[in-house]
C-alpha cells in the first residue's frame, strides 16, 4: 500500500519536452565555443558566412574537412568533444522547477544528464541502440522517472545527433517506427508500426514516440528549428493523422514561446498551429519565463485521501 501511493503521489501524466534553453541560462560553454574546439581539431580558421547560423551543415563541413585533410579518422573524436563539453554543464534554479512538476516522462534533446542530477538512472531502452534514439530511456531505480534522450546522450557520443547524415538516420528509424514497421529481433518484441498499435497501447511506452501520439506534451526551452527535420516531421504525421481522422488522437501538445519572439517566430508559430500544437504565449523572459511556465503546469498537490481513491 505504501509503495503504490508514492508511486501515485509521484506520478504526473503530463509530459515534459525540454530543450537547451534552460541549459542556456547558466551554461558558460556556447556553441560558438563548441565550435572553435571542433575547428581547432580538424585545423580549420573559419566557415563560410552562410553556414554559421545552421550548426548540423558546420558539423558536416568540419567532420569533412577533417577528414579529406587527415586530422582526424572518424566523426566519433568531434562527437567525443562535443561529449565532453556537455558534461560540464551545470544544473540551475529552474531544473529544481522541473523535479517539481514530478513527471513520469521527461524528454529532452540535450545530450547531457543534467535533468538526471541527484537521481540513481540506468539505461533501461527496450531495444539496445548504438547509433539513434528511438528508445534511448534512461530510469531511476528509487521513484521510476523516465528520462528520454531523444538526439542521444554524452555518455554514449557516437549517439549524439549533430549532422545532417546522423538526422536523416534518425528520422529514418522514427518513420520505421512509426509507419513502416521494424525488424529489430528483441525476443518478445513486436515489429508492427505504432499507427496499427496505437488504439491498444497499455501499460508502460516502449519509445519516447508512443508519448507525442498519447500524452499531454509540453514543449519548453527548445527553438525547434526547422533543421530538426525528425521532430517537424513527427509533428507533421500526427497532424495529418488527426486531419484525415484514420485515427482518434486526443492527446494536446503545448508550445511555450515568450511573446517577445512571438514576432520574428510569426511563420513558425503559424506552422505549428496548423500541426495541431497550442501556442502558449507568456509575457515574460528568462528564469521569469520558465518560472511562469511552470507555474502553469505544475499539478496540485493530492491529500493521502485523494491518493487513496484515485
Amino acid at each position: 500500500m505504501g509503495q503504490t501511493i508514492l508511486r501515485k503521489s509521484r506520478l504526473n501524466d503530463k509530459v515534459l519536452f525540454i530543450g537547451n534553453g534552460i541549459n542556456n541560462l547558466t551554461n558558460k560553454e556556447s556553441w560558438g565555443n563548441l565550435v572553435a574546439d571542433l575547428r581547432q581539431k580538424v585545423g580549420k580558421n573559419e566557415d563560410a558566412e552562410d553556414l554559421i547560423s545552421q550548426f548540423p551543415l558546420v558539423f558536416e563541413n568540419l567532420l569533412n574537412y577533417g577528414l579529406i585533410n587527415h586530422r582526424i579518422t572518424n566523426e566519433y573524436e568531434l562527437k567525443s568533444i562535443v561529449a565532453e563539453k556537455v558534461k560540464k554543464i551545470e544544473s540551475n534554479e529552474i531544473h529544481q522547477r522541473i523535479i517539481e512538476i514530478n513527471p513520469a516522462h521527461t524528454i529532452t534533446t540535450n545530450y547531457d544528464f543534467v535533468l538526471e542530477k541527484g537521481y540513481d538512472v540506468s539505461n533501461q531502452s527496450r531495444i539496445s541502440e548504438t547509433r539513434f534514439s528511438i528508445f534511448r530511456k534512461y530510469v531511476d531505480s528509487n521513484s521510476g522517472r523516465n528520462f528520454w534522450h531523444v538526439h542521444g546522450d554524452c555518455l554514449n557520443p557516437s549517439t549524439i545527433n549533430l549532422g545532417f547524415e546522423h538526422y536523416c538516420g534518425q528520422l529514418q528509424d522514427m518513420r520505421n517506427y512509426v509507419v513502416s514497421g521494424t525488424n529489430y529481433k528483441t525476443k518478445n518484441y513486436h515489429n508492427d508500426p505504432l499507427t496499427k498499435r496505437l488504439s491498444s497501447l497499455k501499460g508502460e511506452p516502449e519509445s519516447w514516440i508512443d508519448l507525442i501520439f498519447t500524452k499531454e506534451i509540453h514543449i519548453i526551452g527548445l527553438c525547434l528549428d526547422f533543421i530538426e527535420i525528425d521532430l517537424w516531421w513527427l509533428l507533421t504525421w500526427r497532424a495529418k493523422l488527426i486531419g484525415q481522422k484514420h485515427i482518434n488522437l486526443t492527446n494536446k501538445i503545448f508550445y511555450y514561446i515568450p511573446e517577445k519572439y512571438c514576432g520574428s517566430s510569426k511563420g513558425k508559430i503559424e506552422l505549428l498551429e496548423n500541426l495541431a500544437v497550442v501556442i502558449k504565449k507568456i509575457n515574460k523572459e528568462g528564469k521569469d519565463f520558465y518560472n511562469a511556465v511552470f507555474d502553469l503546469i505544475k499539478p496540485k498537490t493530492k491529500s493521502i485521501k485523494e491518493l487513496l481513491n484515485s
